[in-house]
């Protein structure tokens, strides 16, 4: 495709697999989806969202390239049902119809309360941006998000940036410090040189 465009938003990016068929024209491309997988969310069956995706991965190792809202979405839909049914404590269509519009939770999926007309009103929609990590090196992003991951970026951290830094702090530490007994025998060496005093009062 021959676009030019400085924005460009397409819906349904994980189903597409926009990010796996054109790594290249993908990259930075809008993708407003209904679930992403760092929402802080949770609940007791599922977790929060980041367990899910990994759960679900495990489970299907053919979306380890991304999850489609869909499943997060039905899934969802699963927990507002058991909800619903508790709730109402019957499979009477009319009580059960009740207890879903009375319907007012969070989710992993987020939290959900549905209007008048069956919307859910509870749950904002989400834009997240396709980055080059998401077609170069999916397993190296993933790495770096795990504790052994920040664990190595904390160790770089030290090395390549607050190492540096003290480095130069403690040679300017020395300077000063030099400086300072400098003075001080530069002051001790004049007045024993011209008065033939040994002042080691000066201030």
């Amino acid at each position: 495709m021959k676009i030019q465009a400085p924005v460009i938003s397409i819906t349904h990016c994980e189903a597409a697999k926009v990010h796996v068929k054109f790594p290249k024209s993908a990259n930075g491309i809008l993708c407003p989806t209904q679930w992403l997988t760092n929402l802080p969310n949770s609940e007791p069956i599922f977790g929060d969202a980041q367990k899910y995706d990994k759960d679900f991965k495990v489970a299907y190792p053919e979306y380890n390239t991304g999850i489609p809202y869909q499943t997060a979405q039905a899934s969802a839909a699963v927990l507002v049902f058991k909800d619903a049914f508790e709730r109402a404590n019957s499979f009477d269509r009319d009580k059960v119809r009740d207890a879903l519009a009375a319907t007012d939770m969070n989710t992993f999926y987020g939290p959900i309360k549905f209007s008048e007309a069956g919307n859910n009103i509870a749950k904002p929609m989400f834009y997240r941006q396709i980055m080059a990590l998401d077609h170069i090196a999916p397993k190296i992003y993933v790495f770096l998000l795990s504790k052994r991951g920040q664990m190595m970026i904390d160790n770089l951290a030290l090395l390549f940036v607050y190492a540096p830094v003290m480095n130069v702090q403690m040679i300017l530490d020395g300077i000063f410090i030099g400086a300072v007994f400098a003075l001080a025998a530069y002051g001790l060496a004049l007045v024993w040189g011209v008065m033939n005093v040994k002042n080691l009062a000066q201030g």
